[in-house]
């Protein structure tokens, strides 16, 4: 008898232990999962950009008018890995540049409706330019000696002379740029053309630069 008294006695505590955290999470618990919202995951798909692009510069001191564009693979609308090439549009018969190479930028805030970013173009060119060149001409004939000088009499002549040179360019620029929609924007950028490589034009050939492009193309944006 006692025993069958102390084996209910078990039995009894058994089911109090096995109930006591049902009962606990029905009065207070956690809510379950199904009672969160939903997660929302947007997945960024990266894609090619391309951009025609104008610039307005300096060209051996006359105001020159680069046509050209660049283009790439745009990471999250943030990094840009490409290439792109410009000529000069006004320049007359001897008077040249052209270069091409490849370009990296950088943008923030561009799913913003401004936002900012660097560009740079690190290629090769060639250029021509045509600028006085002033020598002393002699006559066929002898002329009498110059005493003072310990040279031949001449004239002194100015003539055009045209450079015709290869060189190496750096091309930076910072830029503004204005959300039009998710695919297009317009940018504009303030930058300077460096010029390495050259024996008599550099100079002329490097300078400040304005552009302007129209951006379309790069990464999207989508839900899953």
């Amino acid at each position: 008898m006692t025993r069958r008294i102390w084996l209910g006695v078990q039995s009894a505590l058994a089911i109090v232990v096995l109930a006591s955290p049902a009962a606990a999470q029905a009065a207070g618990g956690p809510p379950s999962s199904s009672s969160q919202g939903p997660i929302v995951v947007e997945q960024v798909r990266d894609g090619f950009a391309f951009a025609p692009d104008v610039r307005v510069t300096d060209v051996n001191h006359q105001t020159g008018i680069l046509a050209g564009g660049y283009g790439g693979w745009m990471i999250d609308n943030t990094l840009l890995l490409g290439g792109g090439g410009y000529g000069l549009t006004n320049g007359s018969g001897k008077t040249g540049l052209g270069y091409a190479g490849f370009v990296i930028g950088w943008m923030e805030r561009a799913d913003k409706p401004v936002g900012y970013g660097v560009r740079a173009l690190f290629g090769f060119g060639e250029g021509s330019v045509t600028s006085p060149y002033t020598a002393v001409r002699y006559p066929p004939v002898p002329t009498p000696f110059d005493y003072r000088t310990q040279t031949p009499r001449g004239q002194q002549v100015t003539y055009l002379a045209t450079y015709h040179e290869h060189f190496f360019v750096a091309d930076p620029q910072a830029d503004v740029i204005i959300r039009l929609n998710p695919k297009m924007r317009l940018t504009a950028g303030v930058g300077y053309r460096l010029i390495a490589g050259t024996y008599n034009i550099g100079g002329q050939l490097q300078g400040v630069t304005g552009s302007f492009s129209l951006q379309i193309g790069g990464s999207t944006y989508g839900r899953q």
